[in-house]
């Protein structure tokens, strides 16, 4: 899947939330997107043949991208008017 590709299903998926009246469904499909590359870039990087070298940056990398994810997780305070 391109960049491209990804970044028109995460623009389908707002669209779709916004028909359906779901805006949880804005923020699940592109998780779902995200979570499936960063399992299957770390089971290709595990599973690979043992003659191959083993490309330990990738699984490093991936976890990098996983851990910039966690402040997505943190609850958020609502903001006060200033009124």
């Amino acid at each position: 899947m391109s960049n491209a590709d990804l970044a028109a299903r995460i623009i389908a998926a707002i669209a779709v939330a916004a028909r359906q009246d779901a805006s949880w469904l804005a923020g699940a499909l592109p998780a779902a997107f995200s979570a499936a590359g960063l399992l299957g870039g770390t089971l290709f990087a595990r599973f690979q043949p043992t003659t191959a070298p083993r490309p330990r940056h990738l699984l490093l990398l991936g976890a990098a991208y996983a851990a910039c994810w966690l402040p997505l997780l943190a609850p958020v305070r609502p903001l006060r008017s200033c009124s």
